[in-house]
């Protein structure tokens, strides 16, 4: 879509009508599809934007379409992206996800999807967002089984560049400045699957400055005795 059709579309209160139709019809899994795949063109489109599809009541529509179409994987990931730009870098926005629930839904799409490494990555980079410096955020994406199914995705995918940069950023944001998290992370393995993906992707930097934050999160005194 360019740029002038889009700003034609919200010329014409586009955006508003696509977010009505999304609210009243969540559970027809063609018109959800289509409809977040629509709403993710926007979501960049603009900086405003974020913003103005919150207030149009654009995360509980999206929250809703993926909690209804939870088999349908291209809903659950074209979700999954559109609240991790969102969330991210808005302290407002952040909070009225999680105050709709949507952690547990994002972990369970986690839960849900573990053969589909795309949208894995895609559930962990919301979790990420959403989890980052909101302490509410971060209890409760360790009490829905968060950390276990990051780290088993981790696990499972260890030569998945995407899955590796947002799982060990959604760890990092779990566990940074909440001391609970930060043991829990540890007993899931947490610095050596940070180390394992280092070593596997040595010369990418998005791996190394994330697992490079992880660890100094989990081992702070041991990255400090090293580089003394």
């Amino acid at each position: 879509t360019s740029d002038s059709s889009k700003e034609a579309f919200l010329a014409c209160n586009g955006l508003e009508a696509l977010l009505h139709a999304l609210r009243e019809h969540p559970g027809d899994a063609a018109a959800a599809q289509q409809g977040l795949a629509t709403l993710r063109a926007f979501v960049c489109h603009a900086p405003e934007l974020p913003a103005r599809i919150c207030g149009l009541g654009g995360v509980k529509a999206v929250l809703d379409a993926v909690q209804r179409n939870l088999a349908r994987v291209p809903t659950q990931e074209l979700g999954c992206d559109i609240l991790a730009h969102l969330a991210w870098d808005s302290e407002e926005r952040q909070a009225s996800i999680v105050a709709q629930r949507g952690i547990p839904i994002v972990v369970r799409v986690l839960y849900g999807h573990p053969e589909v490494p795309n949208l894995l990555a895609l559930a962990m980079a919301a979790l990420q967002s959403m989890c980052c410096d909101h302490e509410a955020a971060k209890a409760e994406a360790a009490a829905q089984g968060g950390i276990e199914l990051v780290t088993k995705a981790l696990k499972r995918y260890p030569e998945d560049h995407p899955v590796q940069v947002y799982g060990m950023a959604a760890l990092q944001s779990i566990a940074f400045g909440h001391e609970k998290n930060t043991e829990a992370v540890k007993s899931f393995q947490g610095g050596g699957l940070a180390n394992s993906a280092m070593t596997t992707f040595f010369h990418d930097p998005k791996i190394q400055e994330f697992g490079s934050m992880l660890l100094e999160t989990l081992q702070p005194r041991r990255r400090k005795s090293a580089s003394a």
